[in-house]
């Protein structure tokens, strides 16, 4: 029996120009069709705003901070497009002539991938605690998780499979229960259907 259709709603192995189009193209067709969606959780003209943010800051002339705030951006766009993408995906119901009023791409059905790519982990600290804000970028492929393996900084185990693990539900999130004023060193990773994993970059991060 075939899947019932379902929209892609994160964008994260896109580039930032296709993501741009992508964001546009989807805004366009809601509002050419906003009266199949009136009751969106998040509005066209605030993802609009935040798009234009994001295509101011990745089109300046190169500067240091510039990659972080172009992330940064975009994820503020990507949050919004997910939020409206699972409300859409649970209102359409399947209904292909509904998804295609939306102008979101279209899901893939999932497979076997192989072994996976590297991710990129970006870590910031919460203010007066000691949690760390984590975002994970995305890699292609459907029925993918991540995780984080995290360990003190002073720790000279070079392997990471050796550290603690924390399960990324979302490529977003929190890390909880960290000791306060002290450094640590996280990786991340993306988990498909091969067990050979990619670790990313190491990062540094020292708690509030």
């Amino acid at each position: 029996m075939a899947k019932a259709p379902k929209l892609n709603t994160d964008l994260g192995d896109s580039s930032d120009p296709v993501f741009s189009d992508e964001i546009t193209i989807s805004n366009n067709t809601l509002n050419e069709n906003i009266g199949s969606f009136t009751d969106l959780p998040v509005d066209t003209a605030t993802i609009s705003g935040k798009l234009d943010i994001f295509n101011k800051v990745r089109l300046k002339p190169y500067y240091k901070a510039q990659v972080a705030e172009t992330g940064e951006a975009r994820k503020a766009v990507q949050q919004d497009f997910t939020k409206n993408g699972n409300w859409l995906n649970t209102f359409c119901a399947g209904n292909l002539a509904l998804l295609k009023k939306t102008g979101y791409p279209f899901a893939k059905d999932d497979g076997a991938q192989g072994k996976l790519e590297a991710t990129t982990l970006s870590v910031t600290t919460v203010a007066n605690s000691a949690l760390i804000d984590f975002y994970i970028t995305h890699v292609k492929g459907g029925g993918i998780h991540y995780g984080i393996m995290i360990t003190l900084a002073t720790n000279t185990e070079t392997n990471p499979a050796k550290w603690g693990f924390y399960y990324a539900s979302q490529r977003e999130g929190t890390i909880p229960e960290l000791e306060r004023n002290t450094n640590y060193k996280m990786i991340s990773f993306a988990m498909g259907t091969d067990k050979d994993l990619t670790y990313s970059a190491e990062v540094e991060i020292k708690t509030l």
